[in-house]
């Protein structure tokens, strides 16, 4: 009986980890959504004082991003941790949308690399026609 109610309890701590994963993950994926249009949309100013404020703000952007590349990593940690308690239906779909979280900020990261080589190529633009 006791040890019925361990694996009880045990299935139990799981399900709060897998709903809380879920949760996080939801989160991310609507900081993600955000980002994705913020960082499409960014206008980077037609003088260097304006691309210079730009580069400002896309740092912050940036910073933004690692802060929340580590929430990423753990949400993964945690994935990971949970898919090998067991092969149980949560499990399979919380690695589906952990994956699917991982090729969403791969696509962030690559759109906020090419924003911030053309923020670049524009602030050098503008410096030569000054």
């Amino acid at each position: 009986m006791l040890e019925s109610g361990e694996q009880r309890r045990e299935k139990i701590n799981e399900s709060c980890k897998a709903y809380q994963l879920v949760r996080e993950a939801s989160e991310l994926a609507q900081w993600i959504s955000d980002k994705e249009t913020t960082v499409v949309d960014y206008d980077f100013g037609e003088n260097v004082e304006n691309i210079e404020a730009s580069q400002r703000k896309f740092g912050d952007f940036k910073k933004d991003m690692d802060a929340n590349k580590a929430r990423l990593t753990e949400l993964n940690t945690i994935a990971e941790r949970l898919t090998a308690m067991g092969q149980t239906d949560a499990a399979e779909k919380i690695k589906v949308q952990i994956e699917t979280l991982n090729q969403r900020w791969a696509a962030l990261e690559q759109v906020t690399t090419e924003k911030d080589e053309m923020l670049k190529r524009s602030f050098e633009v503008q410096m030569y026609h000054r």
